[in-house]
């Protein structure tokens, strides 16, 4: 990545967003802006950030304000932010019920590697 990108990752597993933090941290030109739990979590600290993030990794599935509520939320609220969905799993359903509400890339989290990180966001800013 030749520019750099500010990341906000949302994610509600400990253990997941300190092992996706690290893969962030291999890749030059990206700064974590804020870590959150949860869409709530996020909504709230975005408020209170001097810096927002151009690219909003998060879970899917998360208490309070899961994935695909935050997406819509980001795509009205803050439409220049690039939204990519992590799960496990999608289906077709939820894919297109997502990139109607503006989610412009996804991860499965099985096997996620820092390359694989780079491609996505790469693809979203792309268009």
């Amino acid at each position: 990545m030749n520019k750099e990108v500010k990341l906000a990752l949302v994610e509600d597993k400990p253990a997941a967003l300190l092992h996706l933090s690290r893969l962030v941290a291999e890749i030059p030109n990206m700064q974590i802006v804020f870590t959150a739990h949860h869409g709530a979590d996020f909504l709230q600290q975005l408020q209170q950030t001097k810096t927002e993030p151009d690219v909003v990794i998060t879970d899917l599935l998360m208490p309070e304000i899961d994935g695909m509520s935050l997406a819509g939320i980001l795509h009205y609220a803050r439409p220049q932010m690039l939204v990519i969905v992590l799960s496990v799993f999608l289906s077709e359903i939820e894919i297109a019920e997502l990139m109607d509400i503006g989610v412009k890339g996804f991860l499965a989290k099985a096997n996620l590697t820092s390359a694989m990180i780079v491609k996505a966001i790469e693809t979203v800013r792309e268009g």
